[in-house]
């Protein structure tokens, strides 16, 4: 039983020449504070003391908070007993909890384990949230680190130690959805808006490269990149691959770099020389001697270039009487000198050479002078 009379109200009851009826005097009692009845003591030299309502299974509350006494429900209630159902005692755990209008328990210390628990009852570990967590600046953690949905990270996280990740951690100002990866475990840098989807990861085992931790730069498949600066030293075995989406694997290391075993797979490119010789041209009609154009054209499609490095040619011999100069004519003659032979490429492509080459003499008649030489071609 309480009182809702005032001190005021009481007080004119006892005032000089005023005769306190029994009522006046029950309302008295119950307006005082008693240490059996209303569980609250102070005793000399100690703190003032609370005690819970109820027993241990019940939820067990010390004190509510309103911001109004006519409210129906108190803003906040301390519990010594918090249940995360209220309608199941079975779910009660014994702990230090501020809770909400409801009784839902929002920060909880467990009594034996002094657990920290946001969002629990049940907290599992020194400090356990149920819910998603916000880190404004660095997070560092000692030594393991497990995320159980996501984390995000506005400015920096360190992570120290051994741990695991079920999903992904995501470092920048802006997360995406992995795919095409074959894995939960990821780390996942911003992306430039011209990335690829897998560009900026760190992953570990995809399915695309099992049993491995994989890195993808950044930019466009084919010509993502990876920048290692100053010493690289690896301990055992560096595998250069041009298994994913790269037809031109490439390592670039800018300083030094320790290596004790190195092996480079992928596709291997020989170079290709081609040696095509005895390649007789006449002068014919036209003597070509201000290299106009191009004198001969030899059909290198058989040898399947697609690159060009380099292509030249070597000088055989040179003929005044005929075009094939092994079997060509070789009676003598007494009028014709020679003067001038020579050859020259003047273009290449990767299915055809070209150039010019002239023979003179001092009859004049140079029309079936002819040079011999042999081309050679350097590419893949």
């Amino acid at each position: 039983m309480t009182t809702t009379l005032t001190r005021a109200q009481l007080q004119q009851y006892f005032a000089t020449n005023c005769k306190p009826t029994q009522s006046n005097f029950t309302d008295l009692i119950y307006g005082m504070l008693n240490q059996t009845d209303d569980g609250i003591v102070k005793s000399a030299g100690n703190p003032l003391g609370i005690g819970a309502a109820g027993d241990a299974t019940t939820s067990q509350k010390v004190l509510n908070l309103y911001a109004n006494l006519s409210d129906a429900n108190p803003a906040w209630t301390l519990q010594l007993n918090p249940r995360s159902n209220q309608n199941d005692s079975t779910t009660a755990h014994s702990g230090f909890s501020i809770s909400d209008a409801t009784g839902t328990s929002r920060l909880f210390i467990d009594a034996s384990s002094y657990n920290v628990g946001i969002g629990t009852n049940t907290p599992q570990a020194k400090l356990d949230i149920n819910g998603g967590a916000n880190v404004r600046k660095s997070l560092t953690v000692g030594t393991t680190l497990t995320v159980g949905a996501g984390l995000n990270v506005g400015a920096g996280l360190t992570v120290i130690g051994q741990g695991s990740t079920t999903t992904s951690v995501y470092i920048g100002q802006d997360s995406f959805t992995p795919s095409n990866i074959g894995t939960n475990s990821v780390i996942c840098f911003a992306q430039a808006t011209s990335d690829e989807q897998n560009a900026g990861k760190i992953i570990y085992d995809p399915n695309w490269c099992p049993g491995a931790l994989t890195l993808v730069g950044m930019g466009q498949s084919g010509s993502r990149a990876i920048a290692l600066y100053d010493n690289v030293t690896i301990e055992n075995t560096l595998t250069i691959s041009n298994n994913y989406n790269t037809a031109n694997p490439a390592l670039t290391v800018s300083g030094s770099a320790s290596v004790n075993s190195l092996t480079i797979s992928g596709q291997t490119v020989y170079p290709k020389i081609v040696v095509i010789p005895n390649n007789h041209f006449m002068n014919d009609s036209e003597l070509n001697q201000n290299e106009v154009g191009y004198k001969w054209s030899i059909d290198i499609s058989s040898y399947n270039f697609t690159t060009i490095h380099a292509a030249f040619v070597t000088f055989q011999g040179f003929s005044l009487w005929d075009k094939y100069i092994v079997n060509g004519n070789h009676s003598m003659s007494t009028s014709d000198i020679p003067q001038t032979a020579y050859v020259k490429i003047t273009d290449h492509t990767p299915t055809t050479v070209c150039g010019v080459s002239y023979c003179s003499c001092s009859g004049g008649s140079e029309w079936n002078d002819s040079v011999m030489f042999t081309l050679v071609v350097i590419g893949i």
